[in-house]
């Protein structure tokens, strides 16, 4: 069975027709916004259905994920029959002995060229039984050993060592290649992977008997709370989700914490039954609208997942902060120098350069010098201080102390060029945002 999905929430096509020559059509309607910066993926994979007694999902070992140009309206099209395939070996699920390493090797046939387009990937996610850390990307040096097989210009092989004779895991090993479309109109990168189930020869299925627990991405960002972090921009919905992992979870659900301590439904909350080629795993997802006064004072809203058992009465929750971010930006009003003789020393005058930074969270602004060798060391320097002026802003200084016996006024006076200015990267939109400092001058370096 060929299942196909649109990647963002594993949600399902708006309609399947069959065409003649067993061409299936399937088609998606996207929501493209701030939050979805690139086009969307979607994902076809050899689906099993799998009946439970807690649950029914779909799942595969066989993926394929394919990202579209979607530069424009029109119509486009692009045959990706001619890709080539990966191979693992073993093919099949690995069921190692405690104490002894193992070895997975994965290839990719591809022709020639000097400028490739593709690479391999692995990653392993799932528990390690001795810590009872359970999360993504494990530390590849404490984990896998990676060796690049370079021995043939048209096959590309990498052997991934698993460091089983020190560390006991189960869970998912992902090998992939990716590769960019150099030709076509319509497909900008192809991803094709494998899973393989990973666990102890003496335990039966992929996760330990009983086991119960909360996927934790340590590559997600945390918030102050120290809960994993959503950023949702202001004006735009976005989706949220938390993934249970156990043999039986009899039920999974998500409460909004409100700010006098009492719990609240969360109607959009769905639970996904596209379980992929993890059969052990649960998602929930919800939506939530952000706006610019939502959660508390710093835009932070606070959920809580609950994953149960009710076979055995266990129960673990995990918390997930969500924050209404508001795009970053430069008061240039409020942004000027200012100037002050050292009091002890008249040869000494401190500018401040004073940057009005507005944004939830504060964007990460960096002050410098321009083209004028006298601020020359202020070039790409973080502020001396951050102080809050109010909700979502606040003054970035930056402050340079000038010694006039070694600096010339005509040099600062005179120049012609590129005054010094603050600025910060938006990894919204990708662009830069500056605002460049009026400098004052005439009597300032008179003694």
């Amino acid at each position: 069975m060929l299942g196909i999905f649109h990647t963002f929430f594993l949600s399902v096509p708006d309609s399947v027709v069959q065409e003649p020559g067993g061409v299936w059509a399937v088609s998606f309607t996207c929501a493209i916004t701030r939050e979805t910066q690139t086009p969307p993926w979607f994902t076809i994979g050899d689906v099993i259905h799998v009946e439970r007694e807690d649950l029914s999902f779909l799942k595969s070992r066989h993926l394929m994920y394919i990202q579209l140009k979607n530069s424009d309206t029109s119509s486009a099209s692009q045959d990706i029959s001619t890709f080539p395939g990966i191979d693992v070996d073993p093919p099949n699920d690995v069921a190692y002995e405690p104490g002894q390493d193992f070895n997975v090797t994965g290839s990719l046939a591809h022709p020639h060229s000097e400028d490739p387009v593709w690479y391999l990937y692995s990653s392993f996610s799932g528990i390690n039984l001795q810590t009872g850390k359970l999360g993504v990307n494990f530390d590849e040096e404490e984990l896998l050993q990676k060796h690049d097989l370079n021995n043939n210009p048209n096959k590309s092989e990498e052997l991934v060592t698993f460091k089983t004779s020190t560390n006991t895991i189960s869970g998912y090993f992902i090998f992939g290649a990716a590769i960019r479309s150099a030709e076509g109109d319509l497909v900008e990168h192809l991803q094709l992977s494998r899973v393989i189930s990973v666990r102890p020869s003496n335990q039966s299925g992929d996760m330990p008997p009983g086991y119960l627990g909360f996927f934790d991405n340590s590559y997600v960002p945390r918030s102050e709370n120290g809960n994993q972090l959503k950023r949702c921009t202001a004006g735009y919905e976005c989706w949220v989700s938390c993934t249970a992992v156990g043999e039986t979870i009899s039920v999974l659900e998500v409460k909004e914490l409100l700010p006098d301590g009492s719990k609240s439904d969360v109607p959009s909350s769905v639970i996904s039954t596209q379980a992929l080629q993890m059969d052990t795993f649960r998602i929930i997802y919800w939506k939530f609208r952000a706006e610019d006064n939502s959660g508390d004072a710093d835009g932070i809203t606070t959920y809580e997942c609950k994953a149960s058992d009710e076979s055995q009465g266990k129960a673990v929750t995990k918390l997930m902060d969500v924050m209404a971010t508001i795009p970053g930006s430069i008061d240039h009003d409020r942004s000027n120098v200012e100037t002050e003789r050292d009091q002890m020393d008249p040869y000494l005058i401190n500018v401040t350069f004073n940057c009005a930074i507005n944004g939830r969270p504060l964007p990460d602004v960096m002050f410098y010098g321009g083209t004028n060798d006298v601020f020359s060391a202020m070039y790409f320097t973080p502020p001396d201080s951050v102080i809050p002026t109010g909700p979502s802003e606040a003054m970035a200084s930056k402050v340079m102390t000038l010694d006039l016996r070694y600096v010339n006024p005509d040099d600062f006076n005179d120049f012609v060029g590129q005054d010094p200015y603050c600025e910060f990267y938006s990894p919204l939109d990708g662009r830069n945002y500056n605002h460049t400092f009026e400098m004052p001058h005439i009597d300032l370096f008179s003694k």
